[in-house]
């Protein structure tokens, strides 16, 4: 049971939300805000409206360490979580019974930074999105695989397409290999030790053919394909070694001298952000202080509904949601692929 805490002193403040040593809005060693809105009581009266939909919620770890929410999508243990957060390392899934189950990542959707999982588990609660498009001003609660919710707040702009393609504050990811100098044809001549394509056994000499289902002839080709990666993501590569294909699955890493960089001059001040909080298809915004691994769980009514799936911090009282219906195609186009359709 998560109880409130008492308040860090000034000089241990982790300021996230960066605030003055006066402000209302610092957190306590729970991560609870004492004196804000997600004070920890405050939150705790919204457990009723979570009792059911928790159910469909999971903790997402890698190496032991929290890093996001997920999303039960199918009762045989497909889940939904944030893509980026879930970089290199051993994934596991902690279910509301307490369970924690392996997890492996099947899946990706590069545009709204969405990963499908899949655990061995069966008898799940699979969410349920709601067809409602709440208005500005709706009360939303972001709930866990507890029994207390992570945060709660209002929507502050009905669905809506954001304008730009762009990434804010993202770590573009790279493959680590160097093409011939012709560059007419994407031709491998060095792959760096430690890179991620010397991890998912690319070689000397091959030549790529695909990244993720989309066929590339030119090294610009390639170039353009990963323009907007990142790091974490994985992309299945066809490439041909002799007269033979090989199907390489590399997990990109943060590329040399690309790291997050700032939109906004303040965004020091305010807090973690999501590393991915831009480019979606359709979002749906609200001001709920929702650390980064809160995100990848379900937005909730206060009646209960399902209304997105949280994809992003983008500021400091501003998260982004995907509306149910955006999330509802993605999940659907996810699955398809996991089943090869």
């Amino acid at each position: 049971m998560l109880s409130i805490a008492r308040e860090k002193p000034a000089d241990t403040d982790d300021a996230d939300p960066a605030m003055s040593p006066g402000s209302p809005l610092r957190h306590d060693v729970d991560g609870f805000a004492r004196g804000s809105r997600n004070a920890y009581e405050l939150v705790e009266s919204f457990a009723e409206v979570v009792r059911d939909v928790r159910l469909s919620v999971v903790r997402v770890t890698v190496d032991e360490r929290d890093v996001a929410l997920g999303t039960i999508v199918r009762g045989d243990g497909l889940v939904v979580t944030k893509s980026s957060e879930i970089g290199g390392g051993r994934i596991h899934c902690v279910l509301a019974d307490g369970s924690r189950h392996l997890a492996r990542r099947i899946a990706s959707d590069a545009i709204n930074d969405v990963a499908l999982l899949k655990i061995d588990a069966g008898g799940l609660r699979a969410i349920e999105w709601s067809d409602e498009a709440p208005e500005a001003g709706r009360i939303v609660v972001t709930p866990t695989e507890e029994t207390v919710p992570a945060a709660y707040g209002a929507i502050s702009l009905r669905a809506y397409r954001p304008r730009g393609r762009g990434r804010a504050g993202a770590a573009l990811g790279e493959l680590g290999v160097l093409f011939a100098a012709d560059r007419e044809t994407p031709s491998v001549v060095f792959v760096r030790k430690g890179s991620a394509a010397a991890a998912a056994g690319v070689e000397t000499g091959d030549v790529i053919q695909e990244i993720d289902d989309v066929a590339v002839g030119s090294v610009e080709q390639v170039v353009r394909a990963l323009r907007d990666r990142h790091e974490g993501e994985t992309v299945e590569i066809h490439l041909f070694r002799g007269d033979k294909e090989v199907v390489a699955d590399v997990r990109l890493t943060l590329r040399r001298g690309s790291p997050p960089a700032p939109e906004n001059a303040q965004e020091p001040l305010w807090g973690l952000l999501s590393s991915v909080r831009s480019g979606f298809t359709d979002v749906l915004a609200h001001d709920t202080v929702l650390l980064p691994d809160r995100c990848g769980g379900p937005l909730v009514t206060l009646e209960g509904k399902v209304v997105g799936l949280n994809v992003a911090r983008t500021g400091r009282v501003e998260s982004t949601a995907l509306p149910a219906a955006i999330a509802r195609d993605v999940v659907a186009d996810l699955m398809a692929r996991y089943e090869g359709k």
